[in-house]
């Protein structure tokens, strides 16, 4: 059993096994969940792919370093949304970290515009893989120094650059 931790209330317990789909829908709602996970601080990031000549975007905060050695990350990509289909078939995609003053971009990256790179400054990777510019990084490309844009309870936010001792 996996448990949620819920400030608010008391602990949530969650079955692990793959039968287990409607206990879990009776121990915790679906709404009262996502609640719960607006609370987890994300950076936000782009997920860009290219097939056939066709760019898309989506806008992605389920994102996680895996390994530096080997470098792996994960991204999680709905199924249902229509850059899937496109980085499945193309294997190929760039992460853009958004930087702090980026809220606009990640919303239009959110949206479902046919042509959410309209307006947009970037470039395309030797793969073909278009790679925005003036993003906090992007994994085949340069990393800046300024902030991120992180996202937690419903709202964009900033970081503040304080450093905080090891440890603490």
């Amino acid at each position: 059993m996996l448990k949620v931790k819920d400030s608010r209330a008391a602990d949530i317990e969650i079955g692990a096994a793959s039968n287990a789909q409607p206990e879990c829908s009776r121990i915790i709602d679906p709404q009262r969940f996502r609640s719960i996970m607006r609370t987890f601080v994300n950076g936000v990031t782009v997920i860009t792919t290219s097939r056939d000549g066709h760019i898309h975007g989506m806008t992605a905060t389920a994102f996680s370093s895996v390994s530096a050695d080997p470098p792996a990350v994960l991204v999680v990509l709905n199924k249902s949304t229509r850059t899937h289909p496109l980085v499945r078939a193309s294997r190929r995609f760039t992460v853009n970290l958004l930087a702090e003053d980026q809220v606009e971009l990640s919303k239009r990256f959110a949206g479902k515009l046919e042509s959410p790179f309209d307006g947009v400054d970037y470039e395309l990777s030797e793969h073909g893989v278009p790679m925005l510019l003036g993003v906090l990084a992007a994994l085949e490309g340069a990393r800046s120094e300024t902030t991120p844009l992180v996202y937690h309870d419903g709202s964009y936010m900033s970081v503040t650059s304080e450093n905080v001792p090891s440890g603490q």
